[in-house]
Order: C-alpha cells, then structure tokens, then sequence
C-alpha cells in the first residue's frame, strides 16, 4: 500500500470517530433515548481500557456491554455476531414502546 492511500485511511478513520463522539454527545442529550456502548471486546480484557476512553471524552451512556466469558443464561457465544444479536433481542424485549432503534456499526462487515 501506498503512504498516501495509508495516510487517506488514517484520516478517514480519525474523521468517522469524531462523528461518533458527537452522535453519543446528541444521544446524551436527548431524554427519551437510551445510549448504549455494545462491543465484542472481552470483560476480562478490555473493561478498564474503556472505561479510561469513555471519561477521556467525557462520554455517558447508560450501558455499557462487553462480551463476556459466559452469558447470563450460562450460554457460550460463538461469536461477536451472535453476541450482538443475542444482546440486541434481550433490548429490543426490553423496550418494547420504543419507535426507533439507531445503530452505528464502525465494523463494516458487522
């Protein structure tokens, strides 16, 4: 790969993360929304690395999952897809009234 086809990428990546932060900064403002921080990245490895970035951008939300070794109904997850899923289901029975669901996706094969 080219410097510049690298560099283009880096500064993409970098622009999409500040429109992320700004659409939980929108989302933090808004009464009637629950702002959710969903990732397949491990409890055991990545919990305080999170929580350090989620302060560093004075970020809020009112939940923030990772993948666990094990689910609450002791169940394994074969994968950040089915984790995902599985998680979205349990939301989505969980707030039933809701009109809309909004989801940012920053892995583009997810």
């Amino acid at each position: 790969m080219s410097r510049s086809y690298v560099s283009k990428m880096r500064e993409v990546q970098t622009e999409a993360q500040h429109l992320q932060v700004e659409l939980v900064q929108l989302t933090m403002q808004q009464t009637d929304a629950v702002c959710v921080l969903l990732t397949g990245r491990s409890e055991a490895g990545f919990t305080g690395l999170l929580k350090r970035m989620v302060q560093a951008k004075g970020l809020q939300f009112d939940l923030i999952c990772l993948k666990p070794d094990t689910g609450p109904s002791g169940q394994k997850f074969s994968s950040t897809m089915v984790y995902k899923q599985a998680f979205l289901s349990d939301l989505v029975r969980t707030y039933r009234e809701a009109t809309e669901i909004r989801i940012y996706e920053d892995r583009p094969r997810q």
